[in-house]
């Protein structure tokens, strides 16, 4: 969309034109953390440390609305993939045990553990 703008104008610099504007840089997550704001951005909970099953300590983003009556929940990874398949087929497709063996052991299905 800045492109389609600054085509329309002519050709001044993108510095001369968006200078006009007050906006501040955009950053990525690191970026953001390891910023002047950082500090701010950690105090307030909006960067948190998750362990993932896999990956080990990784940095995600916070809850972006915190009630004063509900204090926000630690992260949680997402499933792996794979790892609800047998509770999935046990409990909401109500497979047998027979069954579901059979579909692991023909690869039909794979199930992930989490240790």
């Amino acid at each position: 969309m800045i492109q389609v703008f600054l085509r329309a104008l002519g050709s001044p610099s993108a510095g001369s034109v968006l200078g006009h504007f007050s906006a501040p840089p955009v950053q990525d997550l690191s970026e953001t953390v390891t910023s002047r704001a950082g500090f701010q951005v950690k105090h307030n909970g909006l960067i948190q440390k998750m362990n993932h099953p896999t990956a080990g300590s990784i940095v995600v983003p916070g809850p972006a609305v915190r009630f004063s009556s509900f204090p926000p929940a630690e992260p949680t990874p997402p499933p792996l993939i794979g790892q609800h398949t047998v509770q999935v087929l046990r409990h909401t497709l109500s497979y047998s045990d027979d069954v579901i063996q059979s579909l692991l052991e023909s690869e039909a299905v794979a199930q992930n553990e989490v240790s």
